[in-house]
């Protein structure tokens, strides 16, 4: 028998058409045309191949072999598929970043219409809206995601092959940033100020994932009054970073510590003056726990005893000596609280009378005034008492300079 094809030998066919066979005919010269028999290959026309399909005519009943034959069959795609344009943008006021909860478009154009598609945006699977040759998919950001916005699409045809995109294939990519900006406060959240005493703030620091991001720290310290007891919350803000995340403010508590500063002499006579061995203290008085150290105390010039620290009361002391001057009494107290700033008080802090360091004592002037009736005596100071040979003759008689005895 012989075998000969319908159609030519090798064929083209197009990606996506359907194929039918033309077949082939066997004929004999001593029989009638015969069945012919070829090979189980199917041309799937989904698939880009050459397909062999091999035609063999039977035996005839004198077994006769015939010769086969071979037919080639090509898939090929003659107009395939083509990116036009490939574009993400986020709802984010900065269209080239998205933070979470924004929407994320992004949109495919192809050359021909699509007819499904495969997408996978952050690594999730999304179903697309298809119209013809358009193909878009939306994403929300969620929470903890950061980086490059990264995705996969693979767009089919019917008549063409499908072709896959990623974020690479982008000409702008989307910077995906849900990590708010970090406040970070240096030095104590809480701390208490003497009165009266300057406060420098401390530093703050802010940190973000952005590169780029470039902060500014703004806060209301300028509400905080070291001339008023009471307490002061500082808050401390930053500006939000370019996909928009606001950073958590942080606070600093400050305490302003009211006090009384009191000095005292324990001279018999007055506790504003004092004398050679008289006790001169100096006591500070908060409305706050000090919980400080007494770093140093002076008074008079010299160092003196700061032993006295309890709970909320600061007591220094020393004794006046022959060689200290007179004049009121000078001191410098510096006090290191557990947190805060050091605070150093001096004299200039009181509110009331200093101590006055006294060594002379009072005395006549020439002014003296005898009669049979009359003493008159005038005195360079002040004086309190009197005492004469005959006895006490006046006590407590205030603060005079003339004493007048009949």
């Amino acid at each position: 028998p012989t075998i000969t094809l319908n159609g030519a030998n090798n064929t083209v066919v197009e990606f996506g058409s359907a194929y039918t066979d033309p077949g082939a005919n066997a004929v004999d010269s001593s029989y009638e045309q015969t069945q012919i028999i070829y090979s189980a290959t199917v041309v799937n026309t989904s698939i880009i191949d050459a397909y062999s399909l091999i035609y063999t005519p039977p035996n005839d009943p004198a077994g006769n072999v015939g010769q086969s034959i071979k037919r080639i069959v090509t898939v090929s795609d003659s107009t395939p598929a083509i990116l036009d344009s490939l574009t993400a943008t986020s709802n984010n006021n900065n269209p080239a970043y998205a933070k979470a909860g924004d929407n994320i478009t992004i949109t495919l154009n192809a050359n021909q219409d699509i007819s499904s598609s495969d997408i996978f945006i952050q690594n999730t699977t999304i179903t697309g809206t298809i119209q013809s040759n358009i193909l878009s998919a939306n994403y929300t950001v969620q929470d903890g995601q950061n980086g490059n916005l990264t995705f996969e699409i693979t767009a089919h045809f019917d008549s063409s092959l499908p072709f896959t995109v990623n974020a690479s294939d982008l000409a702008s990519s989307i910077f995906i940033d849900t990590e708010k900006p970090t406040i970070t406060l240096t030095g104590p959240t809480s701390l208490t100020v003497p009165i009266n005493q300057n406060y420098t703030d401390y530093m703050t620091n802010v940190t973000d994932n952005d590169p780029s991001y470039n902060e500014t720290v703004s806060s209301n310290v300028s509400e905080v009054n070291t001339s008023n007891a009471g307490s002061y919350t500082v808050v401390y803000s930053a500006n939000a970073d370019t996909a928009g995340n606001i950073p958590d403010n942080k606070t600093r508590i400050i305490t302003v510590s009211g006090f009384v500063l009191d000095i005292s002499s324990d001279n018999t006579g007055s506790n504003t003056v004092a004398k050679t061995g008289d006790n001169i203290t100096i006591q500070i008085v908060s409305d706050q726990y000090i919980g400080a150290t007494i770093t140093s105390a002076t008074i008079l010039g010299r160092a003196a005893d700061a032993s006295g620290i309890t709970g909320n009361t600061v007591s220094v002391n020393t004794t006046v000596l022959d060689s200290d001057s007179e004049g009121n009494v000078e001191f410098s107290i510096t006090l290191t609280p557990a947190s805060g700033p050091s605070a150093t008080l001096t004299h200039s802090d009181l509110t009331s009378a200093n101590v006055v360091i006294d060594m002379t004592a009072p005395l006549p002037t020439s002014a003296i005034t005898i009669t049979p009736y009359l003493i008159t005596v005038v005195f360079n100071e002040g004086i309190k008492t009197s005492q004469f040979a005959s006895g006490v003759v006046s006590s407590n008689i205030g603060s005079i300079t003339t004493l007048s005895i009949k």
